[in-house]
């Protein structure tokens, strides 16, 4: 049987911050520190020996809300479902709303477009972009997949757009969100159904812009290894994997990003939902031209009924699926 806590605890999500503990961060405090969460290849809908992606993306929540700390926000790299039904996007949706994470910015991936998907990816969660996010100095650029096809297709439209948007944000920390990565960059990449295309169209544009990182997903058909993580140029390059186990990963998983404001590092870190731990081999450090200066936090709704004394007394317990 399915554990549902992190479901049941919905209601008093807004006081998770006072649970959440400082120290899996080294170096500053809760208040000094931005995170921002990436989940890739949820793919809804579809099971792995007997668990569906949901699952496997509700027991991240819970292991973020639990053992993490406060998120500002969050993006999903696309893939959200794996057939594109309405059913898969709106129980994504509600395990959005869900969590204690204030803000949600998604791309689409190939998967989302089946079954003419992207009809109710727009109505449920807006539209697929390509968009931007702009938090202080740190300007995120998100870029969807445009077809259903493995290889993802990106229309010269969607390219001028980046294209102009980079120059315009030139003076900023340059964040880009993409479901494939590059040709030839990190694992797979040189095969045509693993990367972004027009393939050296956009390979040339990541390494001849100023882009300081860009994070993608959509391969993840091995355990994570080191081949998921890669340069271009300047560009820091990292896979996110998937927070399901679909296709044989082995592990649910997700990356939480930080900024330290002032600081001139973005550092990203490898998070194990399984086993609740850092993938420490894994973390990247991101150093930057220019020193971080981020926006207010925005602040986290407060779910009716919710009341410190109540929370407190509370136990945690682990959350990960089980059958």
């Amino acid at each position: 049987m399915r554990r549902r806590i992190f479901m049941k605890n919905l209601g008093l999500a807004a006081l998770g911050t006072a649970l959440c503990p400082a120290s899996a961060v080294a170096g500053g405090s809760t208040s000094e520190i931005r995170r921002v969460a990436v989940f890739s290849d949820l793919h809804i809908g579809h099971s792995w020996k007997g668990i569906d992606g949901a699952d496997w993306f509700e027991a991240a929540l819970a292991d973020i809300f639990w053992n993490v700390g406060p998120v500002s926000h969050a993006i999903s790299l696309g893939d959200i479902t794996h057939e594109g039904d309405r059913a898969s996007f709106t129980r994504y949706k509600a395990l959005r709303s869900a969590s204690d994470i204030p803000r949600w910015f998604e791309i689409a991936g190939n998967h989302d477009h089946w079954n003419r998907g992207i009809r109710h990816y727009r109505r449920l969660l807006g539209s697929p972009g390509p968009y931007l996010h702009v938090d202080g100095n740190v300007a995120w650029f998100l870029v969807s997949t445009e077809n259903s096809d493995c290889a993802g297709h990106i229309s010269r439209k969607s390219i001028r757009w980046l294209e102009r948007n980079l120059t315009r944000h030139s003076d900023k920390i340059r964040i880009v969100c993409t479901h494939q990565p590059p040709y030839n960059t990190i694992r797979r990449s040189s095969e045509s159904d693993f990367c972004l295309h027009p393939r050296w169209k956009i390979r040339n544009l990541v390494k001849d812009r100023k882009i300081d990182l860009l994070l993608c997903g959509h391969e993840h058909h091995e355990p994570y290894a080191e081949g998921c993580l890669g340069s271009l140029g300047g560009t820091a390059l990292v896979n996110a994997a998937s927070t399901s186990h679909a296709y044989g990963t082995g592990s649910s998983e997700s990356l939480i990003i930080e900024f330290v404001e002032g600081g001139n590092v973005i550092r990203v870190r490898r998070r194990r939902h399984d086993t609740e731990a850092w993938a420490k081999e894994f973390e990247v450090e991101v150093p930057l031209e220019t020193r971080i200066s981020l926006k207010k936090a925005p602040r986290r709704p407060r779910a009716k009924g919710a009341t410190a004394r109540s929370w407190r007394g509370g136990r945690r317990r682990r959350t990960a699926p089980s059958r």
